[in-house]
Order: C-alpha cells, then sequence, then structure tokens
C-alpha cells in the first residue's frame, strides 16, 4: 500500500499540526457524544461535582445563551491579547523562532492567560465559578487551536 504524498516527507511543523487536529478532533467527538447522554444539565452537573466548573443559570435560556456567550468572548479576548504580547516581545527581542520557542510559549501564554482570567472573570461574571484546573484546561485548548490555524509550521520551516 502506498502512502500518500503528505505523509512521505513529512516535517516536524506538519506532524505537531496533524497531532493537534486529531487530538481536538476526538475531544470534540467525546464532547459531543457526551451531550446526548447526560444532556447539558447533565454535563454542567458532571463539570460541578468534579469541581472545575459551577454555574448558577438564570431563568430563561436565551440569557443563559447570552451571558455565556459573553464569557466565551472575554475568554477569547484575553488568549489573543495575551498571544499578540508574546508575539510583540519575540519581535521587540529579535528571538528566532524556532520549536523550543513555541513549546514555551505555549506553556507560559497558557499559564498567564490563566493568571488574568482568575482575576478578570470572577469580578465580571458572578454566576460562572472556573476553578484554576479549569481555567488551564480553557486556555490550553485555545492555544493548541491558535497553534493548528496559524502559520508557525512555515515559519519553523524557514528557520
Amino acid at each position: 500500500m502506498k502512502l500518500p504524498n503528505m505523509f512521505r516527507n513529512i516535517s516536524s511543523g506538519n506532524l505537531i499540526g496533524i497531532i493537534l487536529v486529531a487530538g481536538l478532533v476526538v475531544i470534540a467527538t467525546i464532547i459531543v457524544l457526551s451531550v446526548p447522554t447526560l444532556g447539558f444539565y447533565g454535563l454542567f452537573t458532571f463539570l460541578d461535582r468534579t469541581g472545575i466548573v459551577r454555574i448558577d443559570l438564570l431563568d430563561g435560556a436565551f440569557k443563559n445563551f447570552l451571558y455565556f456567550g459573553a464569557v466565551v468572548i472575554c475568554l477569547y479576548t484575553i488568549g489573543v491579547l495575551v498571544d499578540l504580547l508574546f508575539i510583540l516581545a519575540t519581535k521587540v527581542l529579535s528571538i528566532p523562532f524556532t520549536l523550543k520557542l513555541l513549546i514555551m510559549s505555549f506553556f507560559a501564554q497558557t499559564i498567564l492567560a490563566t493568571i488574568i482570567a482568575l482575576g478578570v472573570v470572577p469580578t465580571l461574571f458572578n454566576r460562572i465559578h472556573i476553578s484554576a484546573i479549569g481555567m488551564l484546561i480553557i486556555f490550553a485548548i485555545l492555544e493548541l487551536i491558535s497553534i493548528v490555524f496559524s502559520d508557525d509550521r512555515k515559519k519553523l520551516e524557514e528557520n
């Protein structure tokens, strides 16, 4: 059996991208398959029992949707601002872009965004209580999505 052309001369950037996309697909599949089993309220109960997230629901479904949408937009904005801060820092300090820098910035961005979000989210949104582990998980997933959809692979191949 012949391998497709995309698997013959695979670089480390391509391999990392394929692994990240496959991991995100597996996580998304597990979530999609668990919602009919648990239901959204069952999912909230599971997250509450594990101590990751505790959510106080509002009266209407539309209000809940808007409230959670605002939380997601806030978390995404924090992630993007931290990412832009690290891009600016690497440009100003003229640090060469390597795989080591990508991995170090992933961990640093995840931790910094978690620290910022733990200060901002509880003050702005008092109905959602996310633990530090929950925030780490959220920002790790956001950073992985950012890495998958960015052009970092091209930068790695150039260096």
